[in-house]
């Protein structure tokens, strides 16, 4: 035992943090060597090196406390749809299409608000600033819904409540289109929809939208689109060019002379007579593989 001892009296190591030697101190009893050769830093080091394990840890725990606050997110519960509606105000039931929509007023839009007044330009004479959408009830419900997107807390949670229960024909819905009038007003509103689509995932959406600002910016974040969530990026100008972003698909409004002539797939509803003037079963618009539509301007 006293060899033992001896032995470890002169041991001298490397420390791993400042890399200088250090030498144990005097060994008077074996008990003493408990951990002495798997010892790494010198006195001096040992306690830093043991706060910085600590503070690590402690972020390691709060990572993982956020990683379980965002798993155990609970929705507001509805008993129905009627009860749900108030919070979202109501759909939309665009004409064209066998589903139903959600859509604010195109006097809101920001980047069409600006379109609005370039000559050749697709919103230049805008459908939705005309017709019924321009009566005084019809204006008024659309500003209804854009005070929810922005001011009610259980806007998401309703918005998922209904078009997870909602029907058409007896059948749940498998398709829904956002803002066949208005457009996205800011990231959060942006946000909101992609939560409503990853929390309906039997449904596909359909997203145009002109605001290219925001799109650019969701981009960089590096963030991925639920795979039910097609964003179809619409050219600004009359015969334009497709704006093409990473994970979206485009659209360009053409005139009658184009039509046939344009890369990407021309709306059926315009190119083919045979087709009538309801979308019917097509559904080339939430397709994401159908990388870009060609629509006639009207």
């Amino acid at each position: 035992m006293k060899g033992t001892i001896g032995i470890f009296k002169s041991m001298i190591k490397i420390c791993k943090r400042c890399t200088m030697k250090f030498i144990y101190g005097d060994v008077n009893s074996f008990n003493d060597l408990r951990g002495i050769m798997t010892r790494k830093y010198c006195d001096q080091c040992i306690v830093q090196q043991h706060r910085d394990e600590s503070r690590l840890y402690q972020n390691k725990i709060k990572m993982n406390k956020k990683v379980i606050f965002q798993m155990m997110k609970i929705y507001k519960d509805f008993e129905s749809i009627k009860q749900a509606t108030p919070y979202i105000v109501s759909l939309s039931k665009p004409g064209k299409m066998e589903t139903y929509g959600y859509s604010t007023s195109a006097l809101d839009c920001n980047q069409g608000g600006k379109l609005h007044k370039v000559k050749g330009s697709v919103c230049e004479h805008c459908y939705a600033r005309k017709g019924r959408y321009i009566f005084p009830d019809v204006q008024a419900c659309l500003g209804k819904r854009l005070d929810k997107i922005l001011n009610e807390p259980y806007w998401t949670d309703a918005m998922i409540y209904i078009l997870n229960n909602k029907r058409i024909n007896n059948k749940l819905l498998t398709i829904f289109r956002w803002h066949d009038s208005g457009d996205l007003q800011s990231m959060q509103h942006f946000r909101k929809i992609i939560e409503i689509a990853k929390m309906t995932p039997t449904i596909t959406h359909w997203l145009p939208t002109k605001e290219i600002k925001l799109m650019k910016e969701f981009v960089k974040t590096g963030d991925k689109l639920p795979k039910n969530l097609n964003v179809r990026v619409s050219a600004f100008m009359v015969d334009g060019k497709p704006i093409k972003l990473k994970g979206m698909t485009t659209s360009v409004v053409i005139t009658k002379d184009k039509m046939g002539k344009t890369k990407g797939l021309d709306c059926p509803v315009y190119s083919d007579p045979s087709h009538g003037n309801q979308c019917g079963s097509c559904t080339a618009c939430y397709d994401k593989t159908v990388k870009n539509i060609n629509y006639l301007q009207h």
